[in-house]
């Protein structure tokens, strides 16, 4: 990964940056049929999160972000899929490794990308969750412990 970047932290309470989020958010909705919270929703979770955005230093655009509870729960992790495998994504949950010891998130079974994504980095699922999301579909609950 290139150092045309930069990292933005935007504390917990603060919806800095929301709508850019919403909007990457439903860009890979639409192309990848995935990704279906409710604008509500998304926006209360994204308002108590902790965020990471990496931004082109240049522009100032977003090339992708991190959301996270203080439990080190993911909440949400997305690149711009012009940005995808530059090492944005890990390099966010590298981030996240120094600050928590232990992290988690939840993926849909069918996320395929997703899967192989985190188990790259070393995520390993621990259990299944049948019916996770409102649409019924089922979640692997993937746990990572970054300094070990």
């Amino acid at each position: 990964m290139g150092n045309n970047f930069e990292i933005l932290q935007i504390e917990p309470n603060s919806s800095r940056l929301l709508n850019e989020a919403w909007l990457l958010k439903e860009e890979i909705r639409r192309g990848e049929d995935l990704l279906k919270q409710k604008w509500g929703f998304f926006a209360q979770m994204y308002h108590e999160a902790e965020k990471f955005w990496c931004v082109d230093s240049e522009t100032g655009g977003g090339l992708g972000f991190i959301a996270v509870q203080d439990s080190g729960y993911i909440f949400f992790i997305a690149v711009n899929g012009n940005h995808r495998k530059e090492g944005i994504g890990k390099y966010l949950i590298d981030l996240l490794g120094e600050k928590y010891d232990h992290i988690s998130c939840h993926v849909r079974t069918t996320n395929i990308g997703a899967i192989g994504f985190y188990e790259k980095i070393g995520f390993e699922k621990e259990k299944l969750v049948q019916r996770y999301y409102e649409d019924m579909g089922d979640a692997w609950y993937l746990v990572y412990s970054p300094n070990l």
